[in-house]
This record gives structure tokens, C-alpha cells and sequence, in this order.
């Protein structure tokens, strides 16, 4: 199988390089593409990039990827979204907003070239590191703090399944685990503050019911202790009726933090989540 990488296209209004993404398709046929394949309606992966809302890019996860598309044979989109520090400061929610741009404008307008390939109703967000604080920021409801990423009911209900690894999810658990991450980026992320308990995403309640999650975290990970996948899970499973719907893997992993997402556990376990529920 090959895969067509669709690279920098454009989901925000300026013109910035931090607010493009690109996009994979697999194609069994690449003379076939892109005609052939337009009533194709293939499942989307969307991968969030981490790096502690300071560093990392899209082409960074080119081989992730493409991976992700030949195990699922679903399309694969991986945008960029502004990093901090930058003048004037950016902070929370500024990172995830963008984020909600993307899904939105990929939902509603998508890249001209191969819009009628993909589905616009079967979704999966795969968050890592500070990325699943974000996705979260929009599949959960956090209208009480952030209001500007309540996601259009369009964009939420195409969202089938939330797959985050090594994810940060309360702030100030983690600093009370590692005290210099508030110099190193979390200040730059969120602003100083007293404490951070209004943007603890490990209290904030569903939006809809009928999503599936899959939580992994590697217990060799140096950067982000298992504690923080743990709090979230048990907030997951208290807020959902159905406990089936949130699956917890703390162990199963075996990386360091970045590491995770080049093993082979990581690519078994979240193309299985897709393709199993790709089968319901």
C-alpha cells in the first residue's frame, strides 16, 4: 500500500506556518488517485503533536503517520498549532483553539483535492503528551472556563473514539511531581498562576456520551508520571455510564516519553482501537 502525503495545506485564515497540517491517504492503486478514489469515505486519525506546548512539528511525525495509515487504512491528518513562548504571549486556550479551528475547518471545507475521500462522521483523536490536555479541552466540556473551544455539535459528533499516551491532564498534580516544569514551559503555557485547578481536565464532565478512550502510559516514561494517566482515569470511568468506553493501559508501553510513539506497542494499540471499533 502506498501513501499520498498531502503536505502544508492551509486551515487558518493567515498565512502561518504553525497553523497548516498535512494530510495522508492510502491509496491500494496510486494511478487510481485521486479520481478514483473520491466516494472512498475513509475513517480520519487525527494526530495532535506534544512537546509542552513550546516545541515539535507536524513533519516531525511523517513516519508515525504514515504507519498509522497502512495499519488502519484510514487517512491521517497531523497539524501544526502555535507554540509558546512567543511576543506577544500565548497562552491556554490559544493552543487548543487552534486545534478546534483545524477540526473544524477539515470537517467543513477540508483540502479541496481529496475532500470526497474521507469521512466527515468517523473520527479519532490521538492526543500525546501536552496534546491530550488539549484534545480533552474540546471533547470534554469545559465550558465553565473555557468556553471558545465548544466544539460545532457537527465537529463532536464525528468524534468516535480519543486515543492519548504519556498525556498531561492536571497541572497542578504535575507540578507538585516536578516543581521546575512551572519555569520550564508551563508558565509560558498557561500564565503564572496561584494554582491551576481551572484547567485541570481531569474534572471537567462529558459533553455527549458514546465516545471511546484509550489511555496508555509507559511507566518508564521519565517526563510524566503515570499518575497523572491514573487520575484520569478514574475521572473517565466515573463520568461515564458505560465503563467499557474507557480503557486504561498503564505498563503496556515500555519507552521513554517520546520514545512511546516509535514502538510497536504504541502502533498495535491505537490501530486496534480504531479498527475495532471501526468493526461495531
Amino acid at each position: 500500500m502506498d501513501i499520498v502525503r498531502l503536505a502544508d495545506l492551509q486551515y487558518a485564515r493567515v498565512d502561518d506556518p504553525q497553523r497548516k497540517y498535512d494530510f495522508y491517504i492510502p491509496v491500494d492503486e496510486p494511478s487510481k488517485f485521486p479520481d478514483g478514489m473520491r466516494e472512498a469515505d475513509l475513517p480520519v486519525i487525527i494526530f495532535v503533536h506534544g512537546g509542552a506546548w513550546r516545541s515539535e512539528d507536524k513533519h516531525d511525525h511523517r513516519k508515525l503517520a504514515e504507519e498509522l495509515a497502512r495499519r488502519t487504512h484510514a487517512c491521517v491528518a497531523v497539524p501544526n498549532y502555535r507554540l509558546s513562548p512567543r511576543t506577544p504571549p500565548l497562552h491556554h486556550p490559544a493552543h487548543a483553539e487552534d486545534v478546534l479551528t483545524f477540526l473544524t475547518h477539515l470537517h467543513d471545507v477540508g483540502c479541496e483535492f481529496v475532500r470526497d475521500i474521507f469521512s466527515r462522521s468517523r473520527w479519532y483523536l490521538v492526543g500525546h503528551s501536552c496534546s491530550a490536555h488539549m484534545i480533552a479541552s474540546i471533547v470534554l466540556n469545559s465550558d465553565g472556563t473555557t468556553p471558545s473551544l465548544a466544539p460545532p455539535a457537527r465537529v463532536l459528533d464525528a468524534i468516535r473514539g480519543v486515543a492519548f499516551s504519556e498525556g498531561i491532564y492536571d497541572i497542578d498534580l504535575l507540578l507538585a511531581r516536578w516543581p521546575d516544569y512551572g519555569r520550564w514551559f508551563i508558565h509560558d503555557a498557561f500564565g503564572e498562576r496561584e494554582e491551576y485547578s481551572a484547567v485541570s481536565i481531569a474534572r471537567y464532565p462529558l459533553r455527549k456520551p458514546g465516545t471511546r478512550w484509550l489511555l496508555m502510559h509507559s511507566c518508564e516514561d521519565e517526563l510524566v508520571d503515570p499518575g497523572q494517566t491514573k487520575a484520569m482515569g478514574a475521572h473517565l470511568q466515573e463520568i461515564h455510564a458505560d465503563q467499557e468506553a474507557v480503557t486504561i493501559d498503564i505498563g503496556g508501553p515500555t519507552e521513554k516519553h517520546d520514545d512511546v510513539l516509535k514502538g510497536e506497542y504504541y502502533l498495535r494499540s491505537v490501530s486496534r482501537f480504531v479498527l475495532d471499533i471501526e468493526r461495531e
